[in-house]
């Protein structure tokens, strides 16, 4: 099963995955952190996400970008659950922002 979640959902994500949920779709990750979403919930659940479009991927430059790509990976991707990113959804004006998220992560690692 798949879900689109805005905001903190934390507190419930253990009762989503013992539902069923496989699948989480999230573009804000920040509000949790990238490193205690991993920690708990890691290779029990997928995450299908973009770079966070509240705080990173709104305000941050190309290199900012890129090591948010590289924290994404590194704090959500594991076997069990995994990290397929997720580029597709940010406005044509956002595609200056889209092209470090691709380079960064089309081949993974660099």
């Amino acid at each position: 099963t798949f879900l689109h979640s805005c905001g903190y959902i934390a507190d419930i994500l253990d009762d989503l995955i013992e539902a069923g949920l496989d699948v989480i779709q999230m573009d804000q990750q920040e509000n949790m952190g990238l490193e205690f979403l991993g920690e708990r919930f890691g290779g029990r659940i997928t995450f299908w996400c973009p770079v966070d479009i509240q705080s990173t991927m709104a305000r941050g430059n190309v290199d900012e970008i890129r090591a948010y790509c590289r924290r994404m990976v590194e704090a959500l991707g594991r076997p069990g659950g995994g990290f397929p990113a997720q580029t597709g959804r940010y406005r044509r004006s956002e595609n200056r922002r889209r092209r470090p998220l691709q380079e960064r992560l089309w081949p993974y690692p660099p």
